[in-house]
């Protein structure tokens, strides 16, 4: 995974999700986040796999670690995560 932000821009490098499954297991569709202070913080995030990769096992996600990386202008934004839903 590159930390050049100039390279690739527009594509779906723009977003990246890593779980227990590595980074590479899913692409981002789209994503929406909420924000607000004193309060959590949740992040919807639409994914979709090849067919060629495999079936899931979404209760194995559930409750794992999970990371966005958000390409912005001028580096990478991370948020970590706690995977709290899964759906086919």
């Amino acid at each position: 995974m590159s930390d050049r932000l100039d390279q690739g821009r527009g594509h779906e490098a723009d977003y990246m999700l890593g779980t227990t499954l590595g980074w590479d297991a899913f692409e981002v569709v789209r994503w929406h986040g909420v924000e607000e202070l004193s309060r959590p913080y949740e992040f919807d995030v639409i994914l979709r796999r090849a067919a060629d990769k495999g079936p899931i096992d979404l209760d194995g996600l559930m409750d794992s670690g999970a990371t966005l990386r958000i390409a912005t202008a001028a580096r990478w934004r991370t948020v970590h995560g706690i995977v709290a839903e899964a759906e086919e």
